[in-house]
């Protein structure tokens, strides 16, 4: 349950820092 709630996390982390980027 915990590492799923940590994939969707770096998944978010993933999107925020390629909008940052872009």
């Amino acid at each position: 349950m915990r590492l799923h709630h940590v994939g969707i996390a770096v998944e978010d982390l993933e999107e925020a820092k390629a909008r940052y980027l872009s």
